[in-house]
């Protein structure tokens, strides 16, 4: 299996909660840099196809990219 940490707008996204919960499937919407104008650390918004909107902190998204398990994944990278 190979992980990749490449996060753009576009990107499809493979959602695994555990637990029986169904897996979701989600695409990179936009990246924010800042906010008025003040420079925050990178933040992706992704729209997910049945949980609707969310935002992750880039360096938590790309953590969660590299774990195997439940979290949430590159679909390439499965």
């Amino acid at each position: 299996m190979t992980h990749t940490n490449k996060v753009e707008i576009g990107t499809q996204l493979t959602g695994n909660w555990g637990a029986m919960i169904p897996v979701s499937y989600g695409t990179v919407t936009g990246i924010i840099k800042s906010v008025g104008g003040v420079p925050i650390p990178p933040v992706a918004v992704v729209q997910w196809e049945d949980i609707g909107q969310a935002k992750y902190t880039m360096s938590d998204l790309k953590t969660a990219l590299v774990d195997t398990g439940i979290g949430v994944y590159i679909e390439d990278s499965l």
